[in-house]
């Protein structure tokens, strides 16, 4: 047989995690494989969540929360070599979003070995092989890493490469062995939650050899909450066999694998000519307790976290207050511990009692102000705010300055409420001269002015925008909020739903058109607002900042759909007469046809002129019988149906026209 290299995935699920997996096209699960063949485990970690905003994550939609620190770990199976991790161009393994694996997303391995090449690297007595925080233990057999972040929507891979035994024998073994069986699945933890992955299955050697179960179970009297059990194996008979690795279960120890059925030596039984059961229990830890305090100064307000207990081996996580967070103007500066490791924020409770220690420093820097430009008041240094004191991280908020006769302050040039670096700056602002304030007028009218618009009428807008200065306006801009068109005109110029006037002479006027279409998405009232957004002129005169809103509204007629419904396909045609004291309007539909009305507010009633070869059978929706009365009121949408049954065959009679053929004779 051909070698190939062979390509696995492994997908684990913890809670709204998710760890996909992908088998190639030239590997299916359970399948036979070659001696010496290159066999790459992948595991796909995923995450899914609901963030603040509502959104939930998929497999194309990305949402705003992460993981806290997921463990990860993968006992290899038994007669696989390990080879290496796959690599990455920079060494970083990080996540990509699930449907485009160019993106990349928060999350990535958490890197504790920091190796300098990208290979990966065995320590000096070839025990353990690291990779950029991956981590193979060459005497458990075991591949861990942590992830640290990973956002919901998004997926981190990693790739485990193996080789299979040369020989189908296993030659450490007296057995003479003609079939390997290799199983493999992965655990999942973050916090208290475990999972597993789907269980990937390959072998060498014979197909016809019989096969024997390993099956897991806990001892009884064991906590309903422990963690799933790991899924039943087949193997021949003299195969070595791996137990599976112990579980972990917070606030618990494993005491470790037993069997009535086999000798498990480390780790490892002889596989018999028969079924094995083994079987598992855990013992409650004894709990300690994690204390903080502060060394030193303490903001005023802090409080420090409560005392808690936790027990052996649990994951504790520090108190959220990270290095560099601000508290009334003290700088925190991180907590430590002479007790365990809190590199990553987090530490597995010892069997001892845990003491965590921050500590806060004061800070102040100075905020000072400067007038620049060649323009401004007389004595300016007076109006000068005195320089203030903020700490870090402050924010802090600009000082006001009034305008002073013939000037005006323009403002600083740093926005108001930034946040106060670890250093004294100066913030700098600047005047210009000023002499008053111009007020322009604008006003709206319809010019093709009706009660009532149905679809596709057009409105006409007439805009007027007056000048009350003595002195020239220009560039002003005036803006529509709904999607009118402008007509064009050498007075104005034209971009979107914004028209700009060069320019209106003193006390004079000028005027815009604008056309609206009524489309299906309108109801009931068109409103549009139009307004001065701004405008200049030459003499240090400014528009006066006020409300240059004005409006108007249009009313429009209802839309009354009216549809037959006919149970025969013989074609026919069917008139209605809409009628009220004003208005009399007839229609033909066809069978199975829909008509749109367009109405006025008003009672009419809505009457079908039925053929005689017909039947009514039913009036359904907004009313319930022929010649019934409709209240139509204004802007809303009705939808009538008339039912008909044909009854009458080799007769047709449509309004007078009568059709008579004869056939026969011979």
């Amino acid at each position: 047989m051909k070698k190939f290299k062979s390509i696995c995935s492994i997908a684990i699920l913890l809670l709204i995690m998710v760890i996909g997996y992908t088998i190639a096209d030239n590997l299916q699960n359970n399948v036979e494989v070659e001696p010496s063949t290159e066999l790459t485990y992948y595991l796909n970690v995923k995450y899914d969540g609901v963030d603040v905003s509502g959104i939930s994550s998929s497999d194309n939609v990305v949402a705003n929360v992460q993981s806290d620190i997921i463990f990860v770990e993968d006992k290899l199976p038994l007669g696989l070599t390990f080879i290496g991790f796959v690599t990455t161009d920079d060494g970083s393994i990080g996540s990509v979003k699930r449907d485009n694996s160019e993106v990349s997303c928060l999350g990535k391995v958490i890197d504790d070995t920091n190796e300098v090449n990208n290979s990966g690297v065995w320590n000096n007595d070839h025990t353990e092989y690291t990779y950029h925080g991956l981590h193979y233990d060459a005497t458990s057999r075991t591949v861990s890493f942590r992830v640290k972040d990973l956002q919901a929507g998004c997926v981190l891979n990693v790739g485990i490469i193996t080789n299979t035994p040369s020989t189908i024998d296993d030659r450490t073994t007296n057995n003479i062995e003609k079939r390997r069986d290799f199983y493999n699945y992965a655990t999942i933890r973050e916090r208290v939650i475990n999972d597993a992955s789907n269980l990937v299955h390959v072998f060498i050697g014979s197909t016809n050899e019989d096969m024997y179960t390993v099956t897991y179970e806990y001892l009884s009297g064991t906590d309903s909450n422990a963690p799933m059990l790991p899924q039943t194996t087949s193997y021949a008979a003299g195969s070595t066999v791996s137990v599976s690795t112990n579980p972990y279960f917070e606030g618990y120890t494993f005491n470790g694998w037993v069997s009535n059925d086999v000798t498990i030596s480390n780790g490892t039984f002889t596989m018999p000519s028969s079924n094995v059961v083994i079987k598992g229990s855990f013992t409650q830890n004894s709990n300690y307790q994690v204390s903080y305090s502060i060394d030193g100064a303490t903001p005023s307000g802090y409080v420090l976290p409560s005392n808690k207990s936790y027990y052996t081996n649990t994951l504790v996580y520090l108190d959220s207050l990270k290095s560099g967070d601000i508290i009334n103007g003290y700088k925190f500066l991180g907590w430590s511990s002479n007790d365990v490791d809190i590199s990553y924020n987090s530490f597995e409770m010892p069997n001892k009692n845990v003491s965590i220690v921050g500590s806060f420093s004061p800070i102040n820097y100075q905020v000072n102000y400067q007038f620049i430009g060649n323009v401004m008041p007389e004595d300016s240094e007076n109006y000068l705010p005195i320089s203030s004191n903020h700490s870090e991280g402050d924010i802090v908020v600009l000082p006001n300055v009034s305008d002073v006769s013939g000037y005006k302050f323009l403002g600083w040039f740093k926005d108001d409420g930034f946040t106060m670096p670890s250093k004294d700056i100066t913030v700098y602002g600047e005047w210009k001269r000023f002499s008053g304030y111009f007020e322009p007028t604008i006003s709206i009218e319809v010019v093709n002015s009706k009660d009532y618009y149905k679809l596709g009428d057009k409105i006409r807008y007439k805009i007027t925008v007056t000048n009350t200065a003595n002195y020239p306006i220009k560039n002003v801009i005036i803006k529509e909020n709904i999607n009118a068109t402008y007509v064009s005109s050498n007075d104005y110029t034209i971009q979107n739903n914004l028209a700009t006037i060069n320019e209106i002479d003193a006390n004079s006027s000028k005027i815009l058109y604008s056309d609206y279409i009524v489309t299906s998405n309108d109801s009931n009232t068109i409103n549009n607002e139009v307004e001065i957004r701004s405008a200049i002129a030459d003499n240090d005169y400014e528009l006066k900042e006020k409300n240059y809103k004005v409006s108007t509204s249009s009313n429009l007629k209802s839309v009354l759909n009216i549809c037959t419904i006919v149970n025969t396909d013989v074609s026919n045609s069917f008139r209605f007469k809409i009628a009220n004291n004003t208005y009399d309007y007839s229609i033909i539909l066809g069978s199975n046809e829909c008509m749109n009305l367009y109405l006025e507010p008003g009672t009419y009633s809505v009457k079908e002129l039925i053929p005689q070869e017909y039947n009514l059978q039913s009036v359904t929706g907004s009313i319930t019988a022929n010649n019934q009365s409709l209240t139509v009121v204004q802007g809303n949408s009705y939808q009538i149906n008339f039912t008909n049954n044909f009854k009458l065959k080799k007769f047709m009679h449509a309004f007078g026209d009568v059709v008579n053929t004869v056939e026969g004779g011979q």
